[in-house]
């Protein structure tokens, strides 16, 4: 694989542009043959609309997704699939589950940067789902950072 894809697949924030030729074509064939190991969103939509997250894809969504981005690659990009960690959390039968949770720092920056001591802790309340946005069905956590002894 080529050294550049290889550093942005191992980069989780970096996304990989279906029609990126700049590689003789090398991004575009390794998503597509990656499909079903990717996360692969509309590459101009927020919210979470459009996410299809490979590894819980049936094999009818992968299809479907194939086509479309063949149709028109431009409008698509792709990321590895995450390991987000998960916390316990109340269900909406009132137990305790685990859940896919991830943290957003607030950091502030004039003439010099901040950090919080919080921050935005979203979670995926679905069982086994990875989205955490909240226009998807995700929630929020309170966050607490206990000034603690290491």
């Amino acid at each position: 694989m080529h050294e550049v894809i290889k550093r942005k697949l191992e980069n989780h924030f970096d996304f990989i542009q279906f029609d990126n030729m700049d590689w003789g074509g090398q991004a575009h064939n390794y998503n597509e043959k990656h499909l079903d190991e990717l996360v692969v969103k509309p590459a101009d939509a927020s919210g979470g609309y459009g996410i299809m997250v490979g590894p819980h894809a049936t094999d009818e969504v992968l299809v479907t997704r194939r086509a479309e981005i063949l149709e028109n690659p431009r409008v698509w990009v792709a990321q590895p699939t995450l390991s987000i960690s998960t916390t316990l959390t109340v269900t909406n039968d009132g137990d305790l589950a685990p859940r896919h949770v991830d943290l957003r720092p607030f950091v502030l920056q004039s003439s010099e940067q901040w950090c919080s001591t919080g921050g935005l802790c979203r979670v995926a309340l679905q069982e086994g789902s990875l989205v955490v946005n909240s226009s998807q069905g995700g929630g929020s956590k309170d966050t607490w950072i206990v000034e603690g002894k290491a």
